[in-house]
């Protein structure tokens, strides 16, 4: 069997996510990896075969989407590769046709779709839902990440056997990090650290505002008995006035 990922983003937790998919599968099938130049390698498998076709240069919904002839390089190199089935993992405007075309050569598409309403404060996110819609039309099958978006696919009309519901836990670990991990045993003992991570885009729609004000309350609490020494810690690009301040 072989099996094509199309991650058409550059960030850097949509690779993660689809690394942590294809390193489970490269080793029962043919795996192969059509995405971005620039992408994170290190979490990938060195036996995925890959290729940036297309120059994707931009993420999600951008003016990029529009060059349609980009799409159809992506769309060339995937069919050389003679694929069994085809997973897009994340969002972009060439996402619907490239579902078309692959869905007219009888190639069953599967599509991971993140969210199923617009982030608040999102650019163009009055497309989104229009977009999704599409995809349900055109996928062979979808993915979520979460039972309550596959029961509201459900009562929007995708049939259920066309929803499929997948957690999104994986590490944020490199392919060889990991590999690593589960290889040598952890140190002994192990010491432990009283913080809070928050890792990803500092932007308001993450929530991160009510992650600061939900951490002042904890510690201003007078019968707290565990607040001393604990931190939290904010990672990632943007700023912090945009959330709080």
């Amino acid at each position: 069997m072989r099996i094509v990922y199309i991650q058409p983003s550059p960030s850097f937790g949509m690779h993660q996510y689809t690394a942590d998919l294809a390193n489970r599968m490269v080793e029962i099938k043919n795996t192969f990896l059509c995405t971005v130049k620039g992408f994170p390698a290190d979490r990938y498998s060195p036996h995925i075969r890959i290729g940036t076709p297309g120059e994707i240069k931009s993420t999600g919904f951008s003016f990029d989407g529009l060059k349609i002839n980009r799409a159809k390089e992506i769309a060339r190199w995937v069919i050389d590769k003679d694929p069994d089935v085809i997973h897009i993992t994340g969002p972009h405007l060439w996402n619907i046709y490239l579902t078309r075309a692959f869905r007219r050569m009888g190639i069953p598409v599967i599509h991971t779709i993140h969210d199923l309403e617009p982030h608040s404060g999102m650019r163009n996110g009055k497309l989104l839902p229009y977009w999704n819609r599409q995809i349900f039309k055109s996928a062979s099958h979808i993915l979520v990440h979460g039972d309550v978006f596959r029961k509201q696919l459900i009562k929007e009309g995708v049939g259920d056997h066309r929803v499929t519901s997948l957690p999104l836990l994986h590490l944020f670990l490199s392919f060889s990090a990991e590999k690593k991990m589960q290889t040598e045993p952890l140190p002994s003992p192990i010491s432990y650290e009283n913080f809070i991570l928050f890792f990803g885009r500092i932007k308001k729609y993450k929530g991160l505002g009510v992650l600061i004000r939900v951490f002042a309350d904890f510690l201003l609490k007078d019968d707290n008995e565990i607040s001393e020494g604990i931190k939290l810690i904010v990672a990632g690009s943007g700023r912090i006035s945009e959330v709080w301040g």
